[in-house]
């Protein structure tokens, strides 16, 4: 199909692997505490841990019926192996577990996808590295939301259709492609919803159709009546049971899949705002320039060497117009269609250094001949640069000129340096790895950096936890109340000033955490028993009874 000239090492896969696994480990404890919606994951594993109830998942002691439950049983999972009792809180690293390993198995699939389609093998470890080394990675694997985990099961459904794709177009059986691609697809309706998968599915199928050479099948090349089985397989049991004991389920189900994403509602000129463009310039980060070539080579090559090329590019495309319709467009919708993306960067990469190589003028040649030292060089600037720049979390430094360009430079240089390994083959491998480890590990750095307000909010959550006894209720006016239910590890209300008036008037012995405005404007009286901060406010504990006897 696409091979080059010479192999890379055959270490370089599992380089790859390494980094990924290193970077999405690096950062995700106590250090980094939770946000809300990561709060949301680890305080329902622990309720359902503790409830002994794998089926139906609880927040703050009421059902949660928002998400399907395999990214909470990967959290308890985790919990379970490493020993922890019962009782004690689904920490930070079990929650974003699933997520870790859901982006290492990305990376893996990905470089799969590649070779499945043809392409170079360095092609191939390429697009998992600068997959390792995106933002998309480093936000997503270090969140306890089931986004990374959906993408890497929606990826090996891309995975299997690519290796019936092929198959069909070697005349050989599309059976084992199309029973990996639908348990990828089962396994990600069970991790977030069925949109994503279904997007891909209809990508793929309109890829295969314009395939002409490909003499698409559908019935016998997606195997549909298969595919509806074992997605179903995968589903039904848990949806039977879920809506057994909460009849309203799929209603709010429904509601959740079309009217909180847009469906029917939206309108036809939603995509021209081209959010997702967008988006997936700072996913893509800071290889971002590179994803839209990769995009512009997949659509433009017209060889039929080139035809997988084409191929990934309608499977990504697809999505990325049809998520255009969301009335309420959310940037990582995008993660689970970047496989192809990446592979296709990976690819334009890999020709467009042959190209250079091969036309460029004799100075870049030499500037070629010392590619290990140009990488170590750009790769270590790139780090001390991250690592001196002052940054908040949320904050990305490799979308800045002087990170992004750096990045490249170092990138490229190893990218060269590793295609010359037969040369010089101490030298070169040296001096890629680590350019390669400096450049992931400066990413790392820039992507978990702690320093944010939401140390204070969790401090904040576990002063509250010590102060107010379990057995009293807890009231809050405003503020974080996912965080603050994970953190003080007990229930929650959050009330508006008129129904803790309600609440007051029935049961008085409870504790309030208000601001000192809101307590002024309701009248709240009490003993100010805690004053801290939190969501960059100033919040004050309020035991309502303090003639208690404690």
């Amino acid at each position: 199909m696409l091979e080059p000239p010479s192999r890379p090492p055959r270490w370089l896969a599992a380089a790859v692997l390494v980094y990924a696994l290193l970077m999405a480990a690096f950062g995700n404890g106590a250090a980094r505490p939770l946000e809300a919606h990561e709060a949301f994951v680890a305080r329902s594993a622990t309720e359902m841990l503790r409830r002994d109830d794998w089926i139906l998942p609880y927040f703050n002691g009421e059902p949660r019926l928002q998400k399907p439950p395999l990214n909470y049983w990967g959290a308890i999972a985790a919990h379970e192996l490493v020993g922890a009792p019962q009782a004690e809180t689904v920490s930070e690293n079990q929650a974003r577990a699933p997520s870790a390993l859901g982006g290492v198995l990305m990376v893996l699939l990905t470089m799969l996808l590649a070779r499945t389609l043809g392409f170079r093998p360095l092609a191939a470890a390429l697009s998992g590295a600068l997959l390792a080394s995106s933002t998309a990675f480093l936000d997503w694997s270090h969140n306890a939301q089931p986004e990374m985990l959906y993408a890497a099961l929606c990826t090996l459904e891309l995975l299997g259709f690519a290796q019936a794709w092929v198959a069909a177009r070697e005349g050989r059986s599309t059976l084992p492609g199309c029973l990996l691609a639908w348990t990828g697809a089962g396994l990600a309706v069970l991790a977030k919803g069925p949109l994503l998968p279904g997007f891909l599915l209809a990508g793929a199928t309109l890829a295969s159709w314009l395939a002409r050479d490909a003499r698409p099948r559908p019935r016998r090349n997606l195997r549909p009546l298969l595919g509806l089985t074992l997605v179903l397989a995968f589903v039904l049991p848990w949806v039977a049971l879920v809506v057994h004991r909460e009849p309203q389920a799929p209603e709010f189900w429904r509601s959740q899949m079309f009217d909180r994403t847009g469906g029917v509602h939206s309108a036809w000129w939603q995509p021209l705002k081209f959010f997702y463009v967008t988006a997936l310039a700072k996913l893509a980060a800071p290889w971002s320039l590179l994803a839209f070539a990769g995009l512009i080579w997949g659509w433009r090559t017209r060889s039929n060497e080139r035809l997988h090329a084409r191929w990934l590019a309608w499977v990504f495309v697809v999505p990325l117009v049809v998520l255009g319709f969301s009335a309420r467009p959310k940037g990582y919708y995008l993660l689970p269609a970047l496989a192809p993306l990446f592979v296709l960067m990976a690819e334009t990469a890999c020709v467009a250094f042959d190209t250079l190589r091969e036309q460029s003028p004799r100075w870049v040649r030499n500037v070629l001949r010392v590619h290990a030292g140009v990488a170590f060089a750009a790769a270590a600037a790139l780090f001390l640069y991250l690592l001196l720049r002052p940054s908040a979390f949320g904050a990305r430094p490799l979308t800045d000129g002087l990170g992004a360009l750096l990045a490249i430079v170092a990138a490229g240089a190893a990218v060269d340096a590793l295609r010359h390994t037969s040369s010089q083959p101490r030298r070169t491998a040296i001096g890629a790895g680590l350019a390669l480890a400096a450049l992931m590990l400066g990413a790392s750095v820039a992507a978990v950096d702690p320093r944010s307000a939401r140390y204070e909010d969790a401090l904040m959550a576990q002063q509250v936890g010590e102060r107010a006894p379990h057995d009293l209720p807890l009231y809050l006016l405003s503020g974080n109340a996912q965080v603050l239910t994970y953190y003080a590890d007990r229930c929650v209300e959050q009330v508006t000033p008129e129904q803790l008036a309600e609440h007051l008037a029935t049961v008085p012995d409870a504790f309030v955490l208000a601001t000192p405005d809101e307590i002024r404007s309701t009248g709240l009286d009490g003993e100010v028993v805690l004053e801290g901060k939190s969501d960059d406010d100033t919040f004050v504990l309020l035991d309502i009874e303090p003639r208690r006897e404690r």
